[in-house]
């Protein structure tokens, strides 16, 4: 029998899903910029395409130079796939029905995004969405991320970068967790408690789903790369954030990572 929590955070899932989506024209208005580059990264130049709607302030990068047009099409079309899908999540218009109301006016969901990792193999992009509706009690924030083999020009998910078994379970219970909130123990301590309460079947089912931006994801799992780390977030309850980062060095997790691909293990 699923615990607690975990009925508490399916439910949060399914409300999330009610919420705004129509047709919409783009802003003809984009803002290049080169997203910050650390060292053994690669330049592509990346602009940003804001989405703008009554109730939607949103952007996703696209790709518009350091690579051949071909593949930037790809890469992009990947790109914006993977936007549209996280608007489909919150699709419904929860003030339908109260326009004439002054609460039915003004935003309710913003996208940010961050550009994780840019090198010759991969492109890694994480997006915060941040949610309030009027049927919750309180604002939601999750993650959702795309991953791109820039050499074959395919979306990749976790499953496609780590060799998922037991040990590699036993593994991320201990990964260092990775939080914008202040240095807590009290709830890193809950953070823990909330990973070990998942069994190893729970975890291992949720992470083979991982980085599906759609209702097959039940557990919120998304995985991205950063120069020196394999990252991994996974939803949690709103008192415990939402949702939590957990990273490991590729130097670490050099018997779980794919040996198709070189990684960093001197940074």
């Amino acid at each position: 029998m699923k615990r607690k929590w975990i009925s508490i955070s399916i439910v949060s899932l399914c409300l999330l899903s009610i919420s705004f989506y129509k047709t919409y024209q783009e802003s003809s208005v984009a803002v290049e910029t080169t997203a910050a580059v650390q060292p053994n990264q690669e330049a592509f130049q990346i602009e940003e395409v804001p989405y703008i709607t009554e109730r939607i302030h949103a952007a996703y990068p696209q790709i518009i130079g350091g690579t051949s047009e071909k593949k930037a099409a790809k890469w992009n079309s990947i790109i914006k796939d993977d936007f549209d899908r996280i608007l489909q999540i919150y699709s419904f218009d929860p003030y339908s029905e109260l326009k004439g109301l002054p609460a039915a006016k003004g935003v309710i969901l913003n996208i940010s995004y961050q550009i994780k990792l840019q090198n010759d193999q991969f492109l890694s992009i994480l997006y915060l969405a941040n949610y309030n509706s009027p049927y919750s009690a309180h604002p939601t924030e999750l993650v959702y991320t795309t991953n791109i083999d820039t050499v074959k020009d395919t979306r990749l998910t976790l499953s496609d970068l780590i060799k998922l078994d037991s040990n590699f379970i036993s593994s991320l219970r201990n990964w260092d967790f990775i939080t914008s909130e202040p240095d807590n123990a009290m709830m890193k301590a809950v953070l823990k408690r909330i990973l070990n309460d998942m069994s190893e079947e729970e975890l291992l089912e949720g992470l083979k789903a991982a980085d599906q931006i759609n209702s097959n994801n039940h557990w919120g799992i998304y995985s991205y790369l950063t120069p020196n780390n394999f990252g991994v977030s996974i939803a949690v309850p709103h008192f415990a954030g939402d949702h939590v980062e957990l990273e490991k060095s590729y130097e670490e997790l050099k018997d779980y990572l794919n040996p198709d691909y070189r990684w960093n293990f001197n940074p």
